[in-house]
């Protein structure tokens, strides 16, 4: 028994059940230690701080660091490759063990939320992740043959290892994966839901999240929950479904298969689509005229120009290409003649010295590039270059600006100006051009070689294309067997997927499950066989559905019903992507 308490007191009752029963609690072994009880390998204490439990963690993961770093020497060793795998393996996981109990990251919510006090407050765990990073330091020394005053991230980049802020948040993230992909019965489950107010004047709105299980799950969106079903086996279910042959070739062999169907047998063709708006910019510049690009300045040098030998002079060789590769030439020198530096492009160039830098480490590699890209776009005529701020100054006055600089001061604050009017400009035509990601469906329904109905339909932007590919088959199923006159025929289900095509003969996976569920069952109950038609090689069915999703992608309806959750994998990409951005 442990008693759980803030108090920083070491008072400790013992539980007195009768006469012949006394419990008594855990307490501290020595002048300054900290009395914890072991559950399930992670150690309580009493205030919940986990200091026992990452000093325990921390010190085995210690011992396995140091051993693999006796085993590696300057001159003699495993290589660097096998050694970075055994850290992973061995040093991570015993590191990691029970993160879920006592990380939800360096900031949480207060115990009270008060007006004009802090939103969030530090939860209290600089001393763990610092303990943590001190032993995967021994272990990154352990694969490279670094000094020891090589700095810790310079360590972690070169051995290719995760720090213990980005394995922890990594670990979090996983948590928060598993929160949302276990079953409807599952014990973590009804503690993941966060309650309405039935009472006051926030009646009906969510509570306020309050445990580190609340806190994990809401990171992710909800998806639908998975059901636990006994493994399904259909005709053909350990048959390859392309039968071992090339995409050509089955195309053939389908059409010939399909002209030789009984006339009342039907066929549903379907197929899906994942697109991002980004993709439609072709339509959106197509009334402006422009046609394809004629071949660029570097595609002609490598085509007319001879390879220059081992004795020539970079510089010179790009100063006499100068009239026949103006732009090519000028990049070249422009890049040759720089000395190689340590220091920031901009302390160069920069009047200002440090003028971007500080700014450049708050942009994310990607917006900054998609900013860039918004901006020649803008000067190329197309969106919008209105910008709702007073004071813009254009490029050509920032460029005067900086060749006769009148004071740091006024040339920062035209700068700071300039940079906000191209972050508004940029961000609504992100807006307007880019948008969020479609994911789209359509079928096609056959019969004797004459198509009879056709539908289409969006699922959330969090999925893909295998969950619409996997719906969209349930769609055109569903639809047919409503039909009186077709549910009692013949049913083939078109698939140009194989993956969709192992799951519906098999097992459902746990993405977009509920399709797959809906599928096993109507082939219980109706005469459904599944046919592999593989994809962009004209067989008819299949390009009509195909032409579906593209139009649907193009021309959205909302998604509907159980389409319209997220998906597993879906909200797997999304972890994938802050992994990314996190590292």
């Amino acid at each position: 028994m442990i008693h759980l308490t803030r108090q920083r007191s070491s008072y400790a009752p013992s539980c007195v059940v009768d006469e012949q029963l006394t419990i008594h609690p855990i307490l501290p072994g020595g002048e300054h230690s900290q009395p914890a009880l072991r559950w399930l390998g992670v150690w309580f204490d009493r205030r919940l701080t986990f200091r026992r439990h990452v000093a325990t963690r921390t010190a085995k993961a210690a011992r396995v660091a140091h051993h693999i770093r006796s085993l590696a020497r300057t001159t003699y060793g495993p290589p660097a490759s096998s050694l970075r795998k055994a850290t992973i393996a061995c040093v991570y996981p015993s590191l990691l063990y029970g993160t879920e109990c006592w990380y939800r990251g360096r900031t949480k919510q207060p115990h009270t939320l008060k007006p004009g006090r802090p939103q969030e407050v530090s939860a209290y765990v600089g001393w763990h992740v610092a303990a943590i990073d001190k032993t995967l330091a021994i272990a990154a020394r352990g694969i490279l043959p670094a000094w020891k005053t090589t700095p810790t991230a310079v360590l972690f980049r070169d051995a290719g290892l995760l720090s213990a802020a980005a394995a922890l948040e990594e670990a979090k993230l996983r948590f928060a994966t598993h929160l949302r992909t276990i079953d409807a019965d599952h014990p973590l489950t009804r503690r993941t839901l966060v309650h309405t107010v039935n009472r006051g004047v926030k009646t009906g709105q969510p509570q306020r999240v309050k445990t580190k299980v609340q806190q994990m799950a809401s990171l992710l969106p909800e998806i639908l929950r998975t059901t636990l079903t006994a493994p399904h086996y259909s005709t053909g279910c350990r048959i390859d479904p392309t039968l071992g042959i090339d995409k050509k070739a089955a195309a053939k062999a389908f059409n010939i298969w399909w002209a030789q169907l009984p006339p009342l047998d039907v066929t549903i063709f379907s197929d899906g689509s994942e697109q991002n708006r980004g993709n439609f910019i072709n339509n959106f510049i197509e009334p402006a005229g422009l046609t394809e690009n004629e071949e660029d300045e570097y595609e002609a040098w490598k085509r007319s120009e001879p390879i220059a030998g081992e004795g020539v002079d970079p510089i010179k060789y790009w100063v006499e290409l100068r009239d026949r590769h103006p732009s090519l030439s000028k990049f070249a020198i422009d890049m040759l003649s720089i000395p190689g530096s340590s220091c920031e492009c901009e302390r160069l160039f920069s009047e200002l010295g440090d003028l971007l830098e500080p700014r450049r480490r708050s942009i994310s590699p990607q917006l900054l590039a998609a900013i860039q890209c918004d901006r020649r776009w803008i000067r190329a005529g197309f969106g919008s270059g209105e910008v709702p701020v007073k004071g813009v100054i254009s490029d050509e006055e920032m460029d005067a600006k900086y060749a006769n600089p009148s004071e740091p001061s006024e040339l920062l604050a035209s700068a700071q100006l300039a940079e906000q009017a191209n972050w508004l400009s940029s961000l609504s035509l992100l807006i307007d051009i880019c948008g969020e990601k479609r994911v789209t469906y359509g079928f096609a329904v056959y019969q004797n070689r004459k198509q009879l109905q056709t539908g289409r339909g969006s699922l959330s932007s969090t999925s893909h294309v295998f969950d619409a590919e996997a719906v969209g088959a349930w769609r055109g199923l569903q639809h047919t067997i409503r039909q009186s006159e077709f549910n009692t025929r013949r049913i083939w289900l078109c698939i140009d997927s194989t993956s969709v095509i192992w799951c519906l003969r098999g097992d459902a996976p746990p993405t977009s499950q509920w399709a797959f569920l809906e599928c096993h069952g109507a082939m219980e109950t109706h005469d459904v066989s599944i046919k592999w038609a593989p994809g962009h090689l004209g067989i008819e069915g299949n390009e009509a559905a195909d032409r579906l999703a593209d139009l649907e992608a193009q021309h959205p309806s909302p998604p509907t019903g159980q389409a319209a959750l997220p998906t597993l994998s879906g909200i797997k990409t999304t972890v994938r992507n802050n992994q990314l951005s996190g590292s």
